[in-house]
Protein backbone atom coordinates (compact mmCIF):
# COMPACT_ATOMS: atom_id res chain seq x y z
CA UNK A 1 0.00 0.00 0.00
CA UNK A 2 1.31 3.58 -1.07
CA UNK A 3 -0.78 6.26 -0.80
CA UNK A 4 -4.05 4.32 0.23
CA UNK A 5 -2.99 3.17 -3.64
CA UNK A 6 -3.01 -1.04 -3.87
CA UNK A 7 -1.14 -1.99 -6.73
CA UNK A 8 -0.75 -5.22 -8.50
CA UNK A 9 1.55 -6.35 -11.22
CA UNK A 10 1.39 -9.00 -13.14
CA UNK A 11 3.54 -10.56 -15.65
CA UNK A 12 3.16 -12.73 -18.41
CA UNK A 13 1.85 -15.82 -17.26
CA UNK A 14 2.15 -15.21 -13.97
CA UNK A 15 -0.38 -15.01 -10.72
CA UNK A 16 -0.94 -12.32 -8.44
CA UNK A 17 -2.98 -12.32 -4.89
CA UNK A 18 -4.10 -10.27 -2.37
CA UNK A 19 -5.60 -12.01 0.84
CA UNK A 20 -6.95 -10.28 4.40
CA UNK A 21 -7.38 -13.03 6.24
CA UNK A 22 -8.06 -11.40 10.02
CA UNK A 23 -11.71 -11.22 10.34
CA UNK A 24 -13.13 -7.88 9.35
CA UNK A 25 -15.26 -7.27 12.62
CA UNK A 26 -16.72 -9.69 15.58
CA UNK A 27 -19.74 -10.47 15.39
CA UNK A 28 -19.63 -11.30 11.84
CA UNK A 29 -21.21 -8.26 9.88
CA UNK A 30 -24.98 -9.56 7.95
CA UNK A 31 -23.93 -6.91 5.24
CA UNK A 32 -21.00 -5.08 3.74
CA UNK A 33 -20.94 -2.38 1.76
CA UNK A 34 -16.91 -1.82 -0.42
CA UNK A 35 -16.48 1.36 -2.07
CA UNK A 36 -13.34 1.55 -4.08
CA UNK A 37 -11.44 3.50 -7.04
CA UNK A 38 -10.41 1.05 -9.43
CA UNK A 39 -8.28 2.29 -12.62
CA UNK A 40 -6.37 0.25 -15.66
CA UNK A 41 -3.20 1.03 -16.12
CA UNK A 42 -1.79 -1.47 -18.65
CA UNK A 43 -2.07 -4.76 -20.06
CA UNK A 44 -3.44 -6.85 -22.49
CA UNK A 45 -6.86 -8.32 -23.24
CA UNK A 46 -8.55 -10.91 -22.19
CA UNK A 47 -12.38 -12.81 -22.42
CA UNK A 48 -11.74 -14.28 -19.35
CA UNK A 49 -11.56 -12.19 -16.10
CA UNK A 50 -8.13 -11.74 -15.22
CA UNK A 51 -8.66 -10.40 -11.82
CA UNK A 52 -11.54 -12.48 -9.54
CA UNK A 53 -12.31 -10.48 -5.89
CA UNK A 54 -13.72 -12.77 -3.70
CA UNK A 55 -15.21 -12.06 -0.12
CA UNK A 56 -15.81 -14.37 2.26
CA UNK A 57 -14.15 -16.98 5.36
CA UNK A 58 -11.37 -19.18 6.21
CA UNK A 59 -9.07 -17.63 3.14
CA UNK A 60 -5.48 -18.24 3.39
CA UNK A 61 -2.25 -16.14 2.63
CA UNK A 62 -1.28 -18.30 -0.19
CA UNK A 63 -0.30 -16.75 -3.51
CA UNK A 64 -3.78 -18.68 -5.07
CA UNK A 65 -7.21 -18.14 -5.85
CA UNK A 66 -9.41 -18.93 -3.14
CA UNK A 67 -12.24 -22.16 -3.71
CA UNK A 68 -15.96 -20.93 -4.42
CA UNK A 69 -17.19 -23.12 -1.06
CA UNK A 70 -15.46 -20.04 1.28
CA UNK A 71 -16.63 -17.48 -1.37
CA UNK A 72 -19.63 -15.49 -0.53
CA UNK A 73 -19.97 -13.16 -3.41
CA UNK A 74 -17.29 -12.80 -6.30
CA UNK A 75 -16.47 -10.30 -9.08
CA UNK A 76 -14.50 -10.83 -11.98
CA UNK A 77 -12.05 -8.06 -13.58
CA UNK A 78 -11.93 -8.26 -17.49
CA UNK A 79 -8.92 -6.74 -18.65
CA UNK A 80 -9.57 -5.06 -22.07
CA UNK A 81 -7.73 -4.18 -25.50
CA UNK A 82 -8.22 -0.99 -25.43
CA UNK A 83 -5.94 1.42 -23.48
CA UNK A 84 -7.29 2.25 -19.77
CA UNK A 85 -10.14 0.40 -20.36
CA UNK A 86 -11.79 -2.56 -18.23
CA UNK A 87 -15.17 -4.37 -17.75
CA UNK A 88 -16.74 -5.79 -14.37
CA UNK A 89 -17.89 -9.46 -14.56
CA UNK A 90 -20.88 -11.09 -13.12
CA UNK A 91 -19.05 -14.35 -11.90
CA UNK A 92 -22.21 -16.08 -10.38
CA UNK A 93 -25.49 -16.46 -12.70
CA UNK A 94 -25.72 -15.44 -16.16
CA UNK A 95 -21.68 -14.24 -16.08
CA UNK A 96 -22.54 -10.80 -18.13
CA UNK A 97 -20.29 -7.93 -18.30
CA UNK A 98 -20.33 -4.52 -18.20
CA UNK A 99 -20.23 -1.95 -20.70
CA UNK A 100 -16.26 -0.47 -20.45
CA UNK A 101 -15.12 1.26 -18.22
CA UNK A 102 -12.64 3.97 -18.46
CA UNK A 103 -11.02 6.35 -15.51
CA UNK A 104 -11.42 6.05 -11.95
CA UNK A 105 -14.57 5.50 -10.53
CA UNK A 106 -16.25 4.71 -7.57
CA UNK A 107 -17.09 0.92 -7.52
CA UNK A 108 -19.61 0.18 -4.80
CA UNK A 109 -20.26 -3.79 -4.11
CA UNK A 110 -23.10 -4.36 -1.63
CA UNK A 111 -23.48 -7.79 -0.19
CA UNK A 112 -26.31 -8.93 2.13
CA UNK A 113 -26.35 -12.29 3.99
CA UNK A 114 -29.07 -10.23 6.86
CA UNK A 115 -31.80 -12.86 5.90
CA UNK A 116 -34.03 -10.41 4.85
CA UNK A 117 -33.86 -7.41 2.27
CA UNK A 118 -31.69 -4.93 3.41
CA UNK A 119 -32.16 -1.24 2.62
CA UNK A 120 -29.04 1.26 1.69
CA UNK A 121 -28.08 4.85 0.62
CA UNK A 122 -26.91 4.33 -3.06
CA UNK A 123 -24.54 6.27 -5.28
CA UNK A 124 -27.34 7.77 -6.97
CA UNK A 125 -28.75 9.46 -3.94
CA UNK A 126 -31.57 7.16 -3.76
CA UNK A 127 -32.52 4.50 -1.13
CA UNK A 128 -32.03 1.12 -3.27
CA UNK A 129 -32.45 -2.60 -1.57
CA UNK A 130 -30.63 -5.73 -2.68
CA UNK A 131 -32.47 -9.11 -0.96
CA UNK A 132 -30.74 -11.72 1.02
CA UNK A 133 -27.95 -13.57 0.02
CA UNK A 134 -27.47 -11.41 -2.97
CA UNK A 135 -25.10 -8.45 -3.89
CA UNK A 136 -25.33 -5.22 -6.65
CA UNK A 137 -22.52 -3.51 -8.23
CA UNK A 138 -22.33 0.32 -9.04
CA UNK A 139 -20.05 1.61 -10.73
CA UNK A 140 -20.54 5.43 -10.42
CA UNK A 141 -23.94 6.20 -9.76
CA UNK A 142 -25.38 3.40 -12.15
CA UNK A 143 -26.57 0.12 -10.79
CA UNK A 144 -24.25 -2.39 -13.23
CA UNK A 145 -25.28 -5.76 -11.67
CA UNK A 146 -28.72 -6.08 -9.73
CA UNK A 147 -29.60 -8.81 -7.56
CA UNK A 148 -26.56 -10.90 -8.02
CA UNK A 149 -26.56 -14.35 -6.28
CA UNK A 150 -24.62 -15.34 -3.66
CA UNK A 151 -21.72 -17.88 -4.75
CA UNK A 152 -21.58 -19.95 -1.43
CA UNK A 153 -24.65 -18.36 0.41
CA UNK A 154 -23.29 -20.10 3.43
CA UNK A 155 -20.12 -18.58 3.32
CA UNK A 156 -19.75 -15.54 6.15
CA UNK A 157 -18.49 -12.18 5.31
CA UNK A 158 -15.21 -12.35 6.98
Amino acid sequence: MVSNTLRLTRDSGGSVSFSRSTDIASPTPGAIVYTFNLSKITGSGTAAPTVIMRVGSGFSTANADEADGSTFSRLGINITTTAGTYQLRNLNGAGTNSANITGNPVITWVMNKTGATYSYLAPNGSVATVGNNAADVWVGTALTFDEMTATTSSAGLT
